[in-house]
């Protein structure tokens, strides 16, 4: 895994696993088996203070299995509000809902803990149990990533509006990005959190990106009169947007116009002078070239 982990041997009853949004581990026969046959091939994931991050259905095999030692992998540097979260979770959520920016940076850091599971995983079956058909997957499927991170801090599958909170927050970091746009997305990053809302603001975000994006293109000095006129019709359409959805929507269009007026114009028109004058010579082609 990553440098902030170390793998040892830790009995099993001072793993803490807390509230799991997960409540029904499903049928644990096959995994039991597996574990029996070939032993744990993936280490579950813990806190350096023994609380649970991943595998809890691994240790439950475990358990039915009747070992009292269990293969972790420790996972440290992790922050402390993901270490609360970890720690303070129960019955269906934290005693303070968490903020959608504070939620976000959990998730990410969170995600980035599950995608490590989930390459150990692959590295775990690529050698012995891969080579023999048939055995079941000891560990976390690969590619869930997101939603179970946003399962575990937010209790719902919420991954997309976090992920938009994460973009906004990386326009306001980024320090190639135009002034303007990056004080805009500070401002909404500060209403995503006053008003508990993630769509409004995110679209405001994308719409200013959108119309720089437009701006940008017309003041291409040599920009064909065509391109000119959609480019500015698409200006207009996004600043007569009335609604979030509406924003969004025309955001994205907005984009798509911007990167393909740029395309376009980007490419050399032959002078219609030169074609006129261009001989035409007889050519012959092959039935091949037909076909």
């Amino acid at each position: 895994m990553s440098d902030g982990a170390v793998e040892l041997e830790r009995a099993i009853d001072s793993i803490r696993v807390g509230y799991r949004i997960r409540q029904h581990l499903g049928d644990l026969t096959e995994l039991v088996e597996s574990i029996r046959e070939l032993g744990l091939l993936q280490p579950v994931t813990i806190t350096p203070d023994g609380a649970l991050i991943c595998g809890v259905r691994r240790l439950e095999a475990c358990r039915i299995l009747g070992m009292r030692y269990i293969k972790v992998w420790i996972r440290s540097g992790l922050s402390t509000p993901l270490k609360r979260l970890l720690a303070e979770q129960h019955e269906n959520i934290m005693r303070a809902p968490l903020a959608p920016t504070e939620a976000a940076r959990i998730y990410q850091e969170l995600k980035a803990v599950y995608q490590e599971e989930a390459r150990a995983n692959i590295a775990a079956h690529q050698f012995g149990a891969a080579a023999q058909p048939g055995l079941p997957t000891v560990g976390t499927p690969v590619g869930n990533a997101s939603k179970k991170a946003a399962l575990a801090v937010t209790g719902t599958r919420s991954d997309l509006t976090l992920e938009r909170v994460l973009e906004v927050d990386r326009i306001a970091r980024d320090p190639e990005a135009p002034a303007p746009l990056k004080e805009l997305a500070a401002v909404q990053l500060t209403a995503m959190d006053a008003g508990r809302n993630v769509a409004a603001p995110y679209a405001r975000v994308k719409a200013a990106e959108a119309g720089l994006a437009l701006e940008a293109v017309l003041e291409e000095a040599e920009l064909p009169r065509t391109l000119r006129e959609q480019t500015e019709q698409a200006l207009r359409r996004l600043e007569e947007a009335t609604s979030s959805a509406e924003l969004m929507a025309r955001a994205r269009e907005a984009m798509k116009q911007a990167r393909a007026s740029r395309s376009r114009a980007g490419k050399p028109r032959p002078s219609m002078e030169l074609v006129r004058r261009a001989p035409v010579e007889p050519r012959r082609y092959s039935v091949r070239a037909f076909l």
